[in-house]
């Protein structure tokens, strides 16, 4: 997210990460332990995956070939002279 220059929309996804990993060590620690804990940690990750990865597909469908006023076959060359330079590498 911070390369894709969004950094406002980091706040919303770490406080909902946050909130979710606060509520689900105070119901599933009692109950469960460790494990609990553990499961309660592994969902937050989850759900700051999912906002980064939301943020950044936003991010990247708004930089389209309109934005940079080039035609689509201009940006489908230059993706596919990119792809092969990485090729021959």
């Amino acid at each position: 997210m911070t390369a894709a220059r969004r950094f406002r929309a980091q706040v919303p996804v770490l406080a909902a990460t946050l909130v979710t990993c606060a509520v689900l060590v105070w119901t599933l620690t009692p109950r469960w332990g460790m494990a609990g804990a553990g499961s309660a940690m592994l969902f937050s990750a989850l759900v700051q995956a999912t906002g980064g990865f939301l943020v950044v597909r936003g991010a990247l469908r708004s930089v389209n070939a309109t934005d940079r006023n080039l035609p689509d076959e201009t940006v489908r060359a230059e993706s596919l002279a990119i792809t092969e330079e990485f090729a021959q590498q």
